[in-house]
């Protein structure tokens, strides 16, 4: 019951992601392979881009605990689910990355197409070794479906259920998945990993976060989830 409602409160985000799972699995193993994939999506260069996919990348690094931080103020159990949900999913993730041990871009040009050079954005150092799946992916979908469940919840509490309450879910889920696809696509363009990485961080960061929602549910009737900072009592 659980996870079919959050299915349908969320359906926008997963038919978004589901499109592009599926249309990048069909053209990177089906119509093209992997790097000519790499060098068409990395083809897209230019000095305004190579500032904002240079600092956005990041955001997979450090704006998880803002946000967890700032869920503090909201519900307590909101912001463990996040932090946990970084957490496993970043374990997954680095456990894959182990077994597999795929080259990324930069070391996989070199061994198999030493004549390409893959464009370089200043102050940012390539890496090597341990591509799939892509850690930062993972943790961008994973947050970002994260948050998408914690606003549409939020908004199916309300007593009465309104076009512009469905309007503004709506318009959170397509803001929350374009910026995971984006986090995604800017490891592409820093030639840190194939579309395949991508793909692969982007389902463990999914998968996970929904393995992790069916666990709560029994913790989201306890006095504890409910706390806040900014009340420091519960919210009835």
């Amino acid at each position: 019951m659980a996870i079919r409602k959050l299915i349908q409160h969320n359906r926008l985000f997963l038919s978004f992601f589901l499109v592009f799972l599926i249309l990048g699995i069909i053209y990177n193993f089906g119509i093209s392979d992997k790097g000519s994939t790499h060098l068409l999506l990395n083809s897209f260069h230019t000095s305004t881009l190579d500032v904002i996919m240079k600092y956005y990348t990041v955001v997979g690094e450090w704006i998880p605990y803002v946000v967890v931080a700032l869920l503090l103020f909201y519900k307590l159990g909101w912001s463990l689910f996040l932090l946990a949900d970084v957490a496993l999913s970043g374990l997954v993730t680095q456990v894959l990355k182990h077994l597999f041990d795929a080259s990324r871009p930069y070391s996989w040009f070199a061994t198999y197409y030493p004549e390409v050079e893959l464009p370089l954005v200043d102050g940012v150092r390539l890496s090597q070794y341990f591509s799939f799946p892509s850690g930062h992916s993972t943790t961008f979908f994973a947050m970002f479906f994260a948050l998408s469940i914690v606003c549409t919840e939020h908004i199916a509490s309300y007593p009465i259920q309104s076009t512009k309450n469905k309007t503004i879910s709506y318009i959170l889920q397509t803001i929350f998945i374009s910026l995971a696809i984006l986090g995604g696509y800017s490891r592409i363009y820093l030639s840190q990993h194939f579309l395949e990485d991508i793909l692969g961080g982007a389902f463990v960061g999914i998968f996970t976060t929904l393995c992790l929602y069916c666990t709560i549910q029994n913790l989201k009737n306890k006095s504890f989830w409910h706390y806040n900072l900014k009340k420091s009592k519960k919210i009835l």
